[in-house]
């Protein structure tokens, strides 16, 4: 994997075609320890899984465009990572990657400060894509990079400098996500979502400063072993199934819409959509009811 380089203005196809490589190499790396911190929406130990298996499945996407614009990467990365989401945090990492190619939309290049722009368009479009949006999340985290990275367009042309100020933040985002979500302080862990989006910076970064990505062992830096398998889950939200349903198909509902059906059906609803694509995840008790919705 080569690196990006040093003093890099601006983002282009073969550009992000590796970064979306390296994050999910990256992942791929830590997701034993984000299963083990998964502890909500609900500690079924599979956040780790679903992230990385849904960058992944993105990633791969992107692998043969070998000398592609921008636009042809992103329009493949949108609908691979709406096609691959697994799980919640699979489909929020989906909505962030829609959102982050509807704002660029067709540029061939892409500057610091439109990638910054690009990004909070991703994070208000997880925040959109949520029936019940929760701070201590992925949400808060996504947001405060965000704004970080408007911050760091404005002074510099560097991305290698723009993406350490970025991750810089958001790693203090998530320290910060026990204080947010009292689940999270009580299990001694941080949101596990959220540190997956950490993750995909840090390759990014680390992609840039020319490391090697490895599947290293690493030792959970805030809580108790499995703490998946010993929280607890409140009676509202001990559904059996996590339940999934992609749709293809002209003139598809609001995702309002389909939201409001689905609070009959479960809980832990995120819904996606995009183009004549439409995906939905639930924890229900009624997966046939879901797919008969």
């Amino acid at each position: 994997m080569t690196s990006l380089g040093a003093g890099i203005a601006y983002l282009d196809g073969p550009r992000l075609r590796r970064s979306l490589l390296a994050a999910a190499d990256w992942v791929d790396a830590g997701r034993d320890e984000l299963n083990r911190i998964n502890v909500f929406p609900v500690p079924d130990g599979d956040t780790g899984t679903n992230f990385s298996l849904t960058l992944r499945a993105t990633a791969e996407s992107v692998r043969p465009l070998r000398g592609a614009e921008l636009p042809a990467v992103t329009r493949t990365m949108a609908e691979a990572c709406v096609f691959g989401a697994r799980g919640n945090s699979g489909m929020l990492l989906s909505h962030f990657l829609v959102g982050f190619r509807e704002s660029l939309g067709d540029v061939s290049v892409a500057s610091p400060l439109q990638v910054a722009d690009a990004m909070h368009a991703g994070a208000e479009h997880v925040y959109r894509g949520l029936d019940e949006p929760v701070e201590g999340t992925i949400i808060t985290v996504a947001r405060d990079a965000a704004e970080a990275a408007r911050m760091a367009a404005t002074g510099t042309r560097d991305f290698g400098h723009f993406m350490r100020e970025v991750l810089l933040k958001a790693q203090q985002s998530l320290s910060r996500t026990p204080e947010l979500l009292a689940v999270l302080k009580e299990a001694g862990v941080v949101d596990a979502g959220a540190k997956g989006f950490v993750r995909l910076l840090e390759g990014i970064v680390r992609l840039i400063d020319g490391d090697p990505i490895v599947a290293v062992k690493e030792t959970p830096a805030y809580a108790v072993p499995d703490a998946a398998a010993m929280a607890s889950v409140a009676a509202d939200q001990d559904y059996q199934y996590c339940t999934q349903v992609l749709v293809r198909g002209a003139d598809l509902p609001a995702t309002t819409q389909v939201r409001a059906a689905l609070r009959e059906l479960g809980g832990s609803i995120v819904v996606l959509g995009t183009g004549e694509l439409l995906k939905v995840h639930v924890h229900t008790d009624h997966p046939s009811r879901v797919t008969e919705l």
